[in-house]
């Protein structure tokens, strides 16, 4: 994750403490929106997926959340936030 951080964002940012800056308040919102995510997929996977197609469901998973948050990377903050529900007040800081 703090690779996939710093290559979307250092292009964008100029200098090294923004990019750092950039990347502590970024970090606890994506972990916060994959526990979100992953209890679910996780549930369904055990539940309903045959062994054979596990890896699959997964990987399938988590290639369209690296999709979603470089998308909302590139459409700027606010809307990540609206998206995923976060605001000031419940935003883990």
């Amino acid at each position: 994750m703090l690779r996939f951080l710093i290559c979307t964002n250092s292009a964008r940012v100029r200098n090294w403490p923004s990019l750092i800056q950039e990347i502590q308040v970024r970090i606890p919102t994506i972990i916060w929106a994959s526990w979100k995510v992953w209890p679910w997929v996780a549930v369904v996977n055990f539940i309903w997926v045959p062994v054979g197609w596990r890896v699959l469901v997964t990987s399938l998973v988590g290639l369209g959340l690296e999709h979603l948050f470089q998308g909302l990377i590139d459409e700027g903050e606010a809307m990540y936030d609206e998206i995923l529900g976060l605001n000031e007040r419940n935003a883990i800081v």
